[in-house]
């Protein structure tokens, strides 16, 4: 397929929403915008991209419908908005984080009216990585697509729909579990009466070494941003919701989720959604998990 010779449609243009639509506009992809902020459009509106009125008019005018929203705003918008608008062999490309099982019911609506459809989160800890689930011969197809927004040797197809989200969340565990593991180790020295410096020693490790996820938690402390430490706790419903659904269990994650999971939200991701700021609940809160 020559991408460049569709319309694609984008539905928001945020935080990762604005850094594929300026990728696909570098590569000649002729862009049809829609945010509900009219001004953040307006970059590329002076470059030849045309901003649309409503989702609606996205729908009636563009070939393919890429979507960058926040996961519960998604599904609105998809099942509310893009649903009954959906043509047959109209191509829709969800770049949302959402969970595994809001993605196969979602798809099964679209395939339902003759449409195709992919999930396709994007992670932004790797450059331009972005993982996709749905029919093989559909991604292959939208290939120049992805080569356009995503980094070659970051393009990562899991199977049926679904598995974008699955590929993910995989991803994206590899580190948060990681980080959460250290920041109990952390909590429970300082909570002990020791010093950061001490417990780095007797970990031995190198506080000269920032990829040593220790020390990164460590200079987040000292500088009193732990509220920068980021746990991506928004998305951890997402991932429980599949693992339940496929009845797998994730003890250490449901675990932890427990334990914040009632806590009202206290400050903001780096994807500006609400969350919980976990070092100060394992640092300050009584009592044990049971």
């Amino acid at each position: 397929m020559d991408v460049r010779a569709r319309l694609v449609g984008f539905i928001g243009v945020g935080r990762m929403g604005e850094v594929i639509c300026r990728s696909l506009q570098e590569k000649g992809v002729r862009l049809l915008l829609y945010d509900t902020r009219a001004e953040v459009l307006t970059p590329f509106v002076k470059k030849g991209a045309r901003a649309a009125e409503s989702i609606e008019a996205i729908c009636e005018q563009a070939d393919i419908v890429a979507t960058c929203l926040h996961g519960d705003v998604y599904k609105t918008v998809a099942m509310e908005k893009l649903l009954p608008a959906a043509r047959p062999g109209q191509i829709f490309i969800d770049h949302s984080t959402t969970s595994a099982p809001t993605a196969r019911k979602i798809a099964e609506a679209f395939l339902a009216r003759g449409a195709r459809i992919l999930d396709a989160p994007v992670s932004g800890s790797q450059d331009g990585a972005v993982y996709i689930g749905g029919e093989e011969s559909d991604c292959e197809a939208l290939r120049p697509y992805f080569e356009a927004m995503a980094t070659p040797g970051l393009i990562f197809h899991g199977g049926t729909h679904g598995r974008g989200q699955v590929l993910k969340m995989m991803q994206q565990l590899r580190y948060r579990m990681i980080t959460l593991a250290a920041m109990e180790v952390l909590a429970l020295g300082l909570r002990e009466g020791l010093d950061l410096e001490t417990m780095l020693d007797v970990m031995l490790v190198d506080a000269g070494d920032d990829r040593e996820i220790y020390v990164k938690l460590v200079e987040y402390i000292q500088a009193g941003e732990d509220a920068k430490i980021e746990t991506l706790f928004a998305e951890w419903k997402y991932y429980l919701e599949e693992a339940q659904a496929q009845g797998i269990p994730m003890p250490m994650l449901e675990g932890m989720y427990n334990f914040c999971g009632h806590v009202p939200p206290n400050c903001k991701d780096n994807a500006n959604r609400p969350k919980v700021n976990v070092w100060r609940e394992l640092l300050h809160r009584k009592g044990t998990v049971t």
